[in-house]
This record gives structure tokens, C-alpha cells and sequence, in this order.
């Protein structure tokens, strides 16, 4: 039997001045917030949204479970204020080793916009992330330094699953049971590590074949970019965007 998945949403940045791919214009994340609350979504943390589906199933909930990768500080200057304002609770993927930076991890975009100022690319602090707990959101984490999980041993591994959890479980006095692998790359090593550590969930963007084998542990993620303009916005969070990925799941485990 086939059963409709709610869509997990996948943001980075939220702010008015970036031109990279991952960020999306303040303007536009207030149009797809208020799109989603006029027809009735409730957008929660991916916390919730494991919980809820493994209760009763998302089918009928009109859930959408709403994350933001890497932890940048417009997650609370700019999409904040948006989403409390329509009720929505949503998931902050961290980099510990980030909290508090003021460039981008990803260096290459200080060449290619050198018009941006660099304080468009500023981190979350630890001061932040709490209050932003505080007022429901949930952090996660994507790791101590950003790398590619398939790509380096099973010591750095080891160390970027469980030590980001222990760093954000110190500071933040709360369990962290979300996890999300940096541009969707991990090995059945990295499931198994990302399973002891105690994470009750994980996420993956983009889409590919095989994702079923991790369960709740590699659930895909729908991406909202730069480029998605509104009508493409619509048809990412549509009920035939959504038959499309389920079938998709369906015809990766053979069913």
C-alpha cells in the first residue's frame, strides 16, 4: 500500500543581500510561509514530525516538517520573526565549529560575490541558538566541520557524529536527536555511526536511490533554493510532487 509522505523542507539561508544558490530572499520564505499556513500546513520541527508519523502517520496531518542547514544567524534575524509569526516551529542544523563565525564555511563565495558583505554570512552564537530553543525551534547536528562523510575515515567519521552532538548537548543542556549529513553524503559506516550515537532521526538532501535502506535515519528532504521561483516553490510542496517521491520510494526498495 502506498502512502503519501509529508514533505521535510530544506532551507539554508534566509537573507535579503546573498546571491548564492543556497540562499533564499526574505520576501520569498514570508510568500511560501504564508502559502503554507493559508492551506492549512502546520510546520513543526523534524522532531515532531518523527513523532507524529510514527503514531498515526503523516497522511492525513498536513505537516510539513521545516529545516535549515549549517546555522545562520538570518535563521533568526529574518526567518524567525516569519515563522512565529504563522505559528511554525522548525529544525536548525548546526556546524558546531561554526557557532559564532563571521565568513562562510564555504569560502568560494567571498570571490564569486564580492559585492556581499561578509556579515551576510555570519553564524548563529551559542546566546542565539538558546534562545532559539527556547521559543521551540530544535537544533540539530551537521557536524563539527562540514566534511563530505563518505569521503574521510572511520576515525573523523566517529568524531564529527558524535563530538558535534556532545558540543551542542553541553551547551544547550538538551538531548540532540537530529541529525543531518552535509550535502547528503554518507556510507552505511556513517548510518551505523549516526545509530549509536543516539540520534532518533536523520535527514538527506538531494533525493537518490537507496535512501530507503536507513529508515528513519536517511529521510529524504525536498530543497528550496534560490531559483525556485513561486511556481516551482507550489510543485515541490504539491500532492503530485509528493506521489512522485513516494513512488520513487516505492521503486527504490522494489515494492
Amino acid at each position: 500500500m502506498i502512502r503519501f509522505v509529508a514533505p521535510i523542507l530544506a532551507y539554508h539561508a534566509v537573507h535579503p543581500q546573498r546571491r548564492d544558490d543556497v540562499n533564499v530572499k526574505p520576501a520569498h520564505f514570508a510568500q511560501q510561509m504564508a502559502w503554507l499556513a493559508q492551506r492549512g500546513y502546520r510546520g513543526v520541527t523534524l522532531a515532531e514530525y518523527g513523532a507524529r508519523s510514527a503514531k498515526r502517520g503523516t497522511t492525513a496531518q498536513k505537516l510539513v516538517a521545516l529545516t535549515f542547514d549549517d546555522g545562520y544567524q538570518d535563521n533568526l534575524t529574518y526567518a524567525w520573526p516569519i515563522l512565529r509569526q504563522y505559528g511554525f516551529r522548525a529544525t536548525i542544523f548546526m556546524i558546531t565549529e561554526m557557532v559564532g563565525a563571521q565568513t562562510p564555511h564555504h569560502q568560494p563565495w567571498l570571490e564569486a560575490y564580492p559585492d556581499v558583505p561578509p556579515q551576510a554570512y555570519q553564524y548563529l552564537t551559542w546566546a542565539e541558538l538558546r534562545f532559539l530553543q527556547s521559543q521551540g525551534m530544535e537544533i540539530g547536528s551537521h557536524t563539527c566541520t562540514h566534511p563530505l562523510l563518505d569521503q574521510v575515515d572511520h576515525a573523523t567519521q566517529a568524531y564529527e557524529v558524535q563530538e558535534s552532538k556532545a558540543q551542542l548537548e553541553a551547551q544547550l543542556g538538551t538531548t540532540i536527536s537530529s541529525f543531518c549529513y552535509p550535502a547528503g553524503h554518507f556510507t552505511d559506516e556513517t548510518l551505523a555511526l549516526v545509530r549509536t550515537a543516539g540520534y532518533e532521526q536523520a535527514v538527506v538532501t538531494p533525493w537518490r536511490r537507496g535512501l530507503i535502506r536507513g529508515g528513519r535515519y536517511t529521510q529524504p528532504r525536498v530543497g528550496i533554493y534560490l531559483e525556485d521561483d513561486w511556481r516551482r516553490f507550489r510543485f515541490k510542496v504539491s500532492p503530485l510532487f509528493a506521489l512522485y517521491r513516494t513512488l520513487r520510494h516505492h521503486l527504490a526498495r522494489g515494492s
